[in-house]
């Protein structure tokens, strides 16, 4: 059977810990011993690598089975495997302590990514450099739709208005270019304001 434990950083953080995995049994094929780290390594494409590890005869079976470590350790921690996506709030995919796990839709997981540098015309996420006019261009993504939120000589202020607009949209799942950036009452609500006119005005022309 297999049955982990997260490393006991404090007293107060015992669940949270620091993300990593401990036996609680001897393997019956001497593999491991209890109180030993489980050994994990990096697997799956560049960009989402994550950590897993291998258990070998597990309920009979002479087969490999390998287990995502924040899977198993959200599973410790809750009794009961996520039926959505776990998100890892930092970006960091190797930090699996629980207080960086939340789970999430697929759209909400592709909410919290930073820009992808293969693409990357700008440094700042939401955010394309018009060539033939080199202004700045603003656009997000919500519901399976793009909107655009204006064009910007300068490409901070873009930025900004991309990360207002995230707030708003993805809540706490937004990714943003500038997160010590206090955003006033004021800006937040005309930018609301001006997303609630654009998603009228699609209603009405879907209608119209």
């Amino acid at each position: 059977i297999l049955v982990t434990s997260l490393k006991e950083c404090s007293l107060q953080d015992y669940r949270g810990g620091s993300g990593l995995l401990y036996w609680r049994e001897d393997s019956p094929n001497g593999r491991y011993k209890a109180g030993e780290r489980v050994n994990s390594s990096l697997s799956g494409l560049a960009n989402a690598q994550y950590l897993i590890f291998a258990v070998y005869n597990l309920t009979g079976s002479t087969r490999q089975k390998n287990f995502k470590v924040h899977h198993v350790i959200w599973f410790l921690a809750h009794g009961a495997q996520s039926e959505l996506w776990l998100d890892h709030i930092d970006l960091c995919k190797t930090n699996n302590a629980l207080s960086n796990l939340r789970e999430a839709t697929i759209a909400q997981n592709q909410q919290n990514i930073s820009p992808r540098k293969a693409s990357q015309v700008s440094p700042f996420k939401g955010v394309t450099m018009r060539t033939n006019s080199g202004s700045y261009w603003a656009t997000i993504r919500a519901n399976g739709e793009s909107s655009y939120l204006g064009s910007f000589a300068d490409p901070v202020e873009a930025a900004l208005a991309y990360d207002r607009a995230a707030i708003i949209l993805h809540g706490e799942f937004a990714y943003l270019n500038f997160p010590d950036v206090s955003h006033t009452p004021k800006q937040l609500q005309s930018m609301r304001d001006y997303l609630d006119s654009k998603r009228n005005l699609q209603t009405f022309q879907r209608v119209a």
